[in-house]
């Protein structure tokens, strides 16, 4: 089981583990509440990565769904997320200079 501490404010819920972080914020139209986990805050929105992400109806159930999709990432003891054995690594970042 994931332990995360959670900053909870105004705008959302945010909390960090190791390499990777988590966004909660409520929708405005129908009150249900968005949910992200992705790399640490980079200055350059293009260098952040989205890993996992959905929509729960409450702000707990946001919260265990970030929890579950960090245990998914499989963390490691120290937070830093690891490829599972057997698993597959995507390069996700865009290649720089490439013309297309």
């Amino acid at each position: 089981m994931v332990k995360l501490d959670w900053s909870d404010g105004r705008m959302g819920s945010t909390c960090e583990h190791g390499d990777l972080c988590a966004w909660i914020e409520q929708l405005p139209h129908d009150r249900r509440f968005s949910w992200s986990v992705d790399t640490p805050g980079d200055p350059d929105p293009e260098n952040i990565v989205n890993l996992a992400g959905g929509v729960e109806k409450s702000l707990t159930c946001a919260k265990l769904a970030v929890i579950e999709a960090m245990q998914v990432l499989v963390l490691g003891p120290n937070g830093s997320w690891l490829i599972p054995r057997g698993g597959i690594f995507l390069d996700t970042f865009p290649v720089r200079g490439a013309h297309l």
